[in-house]
Parts: structure tokens; C-alpha cells; sequence
């Protein structure tokens, strides 16, 4: 499944009615603040969640971005990825 940009967000599917989408902000301060992640249940256990938190890290890397997990999903997927 293609990941696309909209505003402020990534996401699957039709940008009306997105199939998952991961939200965020960007500060003043260059701080990459991931607000929320929201998968369809029908696709949810298939690592969509994981491609959207690894599609959005990497954008906040290529813009020099510090990372800011506020989504509880999140916060443990980077802490899970750090002590591997």
C-alpha cells in the first residue's frame, strides 16, 4: 500500500477517507511532534502502523527534525526499536 503526504499527516487510501493516517506538527523549534495514528480495524496486525511511525521518522530525519512521539503507539514503537 502506497504511504502519500497530505497536510501535516501521512496516510493510506483516499484523503477524504483514509484507510490509516498518522498525524503530526512541527514547531519553531524543528521539533517533529507525532500526534496520532489511526488504522482502519480491517487492516489493523498487517505492520501498517509500523510502516506509517517509520515513514514519518524518516521525513522528520531528512528535515533535520528532533523527535517528539506524543501518540502512545508511538512512543513504545521507538522505544522497542532503540533497545533492539
Amino acid at each position: 500500500m502506497e504511504i502519500l503526504k497530505g497536510e501535516n499527516c501521512f496516510y493510506i487510501g483516499d484523503t477524504n477517507s483514509p484507510l490509516a493516517m498518522i498525524t503530526y506538527s512541527v514547531d519553531e523549534e524543528k521539533k517533529l511532534h507525532i500526534v496520532d495514528i489511526l488504522i482502519r480495524p480491517t487492516l489493523q496486525g498487517q505492520g501498517i502502523g509500523a510502516d506509517l511511525v517509520k515513514h514519518v521518522i524518516n521525513f522528520g530525519l531528512e528535515n533535520e527534525y528532533t523527535l517528539d512521539p506524543e501518540c502512545i503507539y508511538v512512543k513504545e514503537y521507538v522505544e522497542e526499536v532503540v533497545e533492539d
